[in-house]
């Protein structure tokens, strides 16, 4: 794998081994990790996105089976399956603005508050408790 600036042209170079022309690569795939020659997360925060999604969804189903689920409950729940994968997506994206991360946990939040998915950001100001996952990498 090569890694370049975005600026930048890919080389012109041709690698061999042995008498065998190595071919370039636009992607690699390490752990969960997905590296691009321009060393852009982006898709590895979408991959993770879901993975979230996913996650919150499964949370969702336990949540519908058992119907009388406590907050307390519910935010353990989401606390060990949600978002361990949100923290590692914001691990990964830094300080830029992903909007997968922030959907998944207004989707949290809308889906124990009761509201509709169509309903604006001030309708969720709950004293929610937990913290966002953006908030948990900031430094003072």
């Amino acid at each position: 794998m090569h890694f370049r600036n975005p600026g930048t042209e890919r080389s012109s170079f041709q690698f061999h081994v042995g008498e065998k022309q190595l071919k370039f690569a636009d992607k690699y795939k390490y752990l969960v990790l997905f590296l691009d020659e321009c060393m852009s997360y982006l898709h590895c925060v979408s991959v993770l996105g879901d993975l979230a999604s996913r996650a919150l969804g499964g949370l969702i189903g336990k949540t519908k089976m058992l119907r009388d689920m406590g907050y307390f409950t519910y935010s353990k729940l989401n606390q060990v399956c949600v978002c361990p994968v949100l923290d590692y997506v914001s691990g990964i994206q830094g300080y830029k603005r992903v909007q997968q991360s922030e959907c998944v946990q207004n989707w949290a939040i809308r889906f124990f508050l009761g509201l509709m998915t169509a309903s604006l950001p001030p309708a969720m100001s709950y004293p929610w408790t937990c913290t966002l996952c953006k908030s948990k990498t900031w430094r003072y």
